[in-house]
């Protein structure tokens, strides 16, 4: 499996989380944080597309290693994206900031006010190219990623992604080249497709989406899920890993016991604890 073991990953993932300089017996309390809202230029395609960005800081002046976050795509398709906003992240970014990360996340293109076309969507559900709309999404990562280098409170020579559902998958597919600096990827329950509960379009092409992802990825990954995600079932996710690590990547598939209605929300304010 590449270069680390999956035994080792956990012990990664633990020093990953205390990467930063924050990471003490006491962290500094959620009212200590600063926040900043911006706009980035991003170059997707040779074109330049201005995303949105909202930015939480640990106290101090910095630089800060960078944690930097992927969103998620509703049901709803293009008509809801606009409704994906940066500020429902923030409690799940303040517990990396209180570790000592700048948790910075980014508006795809089409999402929140970003400008672009929804290059992540597409009108069909069972012949679903989801190799293409990972790609993609992989794209406005890497460009961010670029983009944010140009930030004095950001320390890119030690970062880390964090993705949510099809962030996940967009992170994933961040990593499928060298990116300096990335050292770990966690994906919160990775998956793309989903119609309704337990009804994901095309899940063939999704697992070979994964497989795709995992010949030249680049940085080693924890995936994890919940026993009853009815966005991605842990059959699925079990092929998606699978397939991902038979492609030559390197992740540690993590399952966790039923959380709540739908364990597909576990990265929310109220997963949390």
């Amino acid at each position: 499996m590449n270069a680390v073991s999956r035994s080792s990953l956990a012990t990664l993932a633990l020093i990953f989380l205390s990467f930063g300089d924050g990471l003490a017996a006491d962290p500094p309390p959620r009212g200590a944080l600063a926040r900043e809202e911006f706009k980035i230029a991003a170059v997707i395609d040779g074109r330049e597309h201005t995303l949105e960005a909202l930015a939480v800081y640990p106290p101090g002046d910095g630089p800060f290693p960078l944690a930097i976050f992927a969103h998620g795509s509703p049901r709803g398709g293009p008509a809801a994206f606009p409704f994906v906003v940066p500020h429902g992240f923030i409690p799940q970014m303040e517990e990396f900031s209180r570790r000592g990360y700048a948790s910075v996340i980014v508006m795809r293109r089409g999402f929140g006010d970003s400008t672009g076309p929804v290059a992540e969507f597409q009108n069909v559900c069972d012949g679903a190219d989801h190799r293409h709309t990972t790609r993609e999404g992989g794209k406005d990562m890497r460009a961010a990623v670029t983009a944010l280098r140009e930030r004095p409170k950001l320390d890119m020579s030690r970062f880390i992604a964090v993705g949510y559902s099809t962030g996940g998958m967009a992170v994933l597919s961040m990593a499928r080249e060298h990116i300096e600096g990335l050292a770990f990827v966690f994906a919160f329950a990775p998956a793309r497709g989903s119609r309704g509960p337990n009804d994901t379009c095309n899940p063939s092409a999704l697992v070979a989406a994964m497989e795709e992802i995992g010949r030249s990825s680049r940085a080693p990954a924890a995936w994890i899920y919940t026993a009853n995600d009815s966005f991605a079932s842990l059959p699925l996710a079990r092929r998606m890993h699978a397939a991902y690590v038979a492609g030559g990547g390197v992740a540690e598939l993590i399952e966790l016991p039923a959380w709540g209605g739908d364990g597909h929300f576990l990265f929310s304010r109220a997963g949390i604890p």
